[in-house]
């Protein structure tokens, strides 16, 4: 993923998700603190001071591939019992 700022980041999940999920600046800016105190994003040095912009690091992508796995095991789960009710599921 390449660096953006904050406004080409709530412009990158609107686009991608067809408008499912909208993130706010206060909800996007608080966001990016957590994730900037967590140590799995970091702002480029040479970014903008009024208009930083952030990258994951090394630790971000080993959280997200974790975050996929545990989803993906909660997918499954969630498409067991699914057919256990007698639903299609996937």
């Amino acid at each position: 993923m390449e660096p953006r700022h904050g406004y080409a980041i709530m412009q990158y999940v609107e686009v991608e998700t067809d408008g499912a999920f909208k993130i706010g600046p206060a909800t996007l800016y608080t966001i990016i603190k957590k994730l900037l105190d967590a140590g799995l994003i970091e702002a480029e040095p040479e970014s903008e001071p009024r208009r930083k912009t952030y990258v994951t690091t090394a630790a971000g992508i080993s959280k997200l591939e974790e975050e996929v796995e545990r989803r993906r095991r909660m997918l499954g789960l969630a498409t067991i019992v699914l057919q256990m009710k007698g639903r299609k599921g996937q």
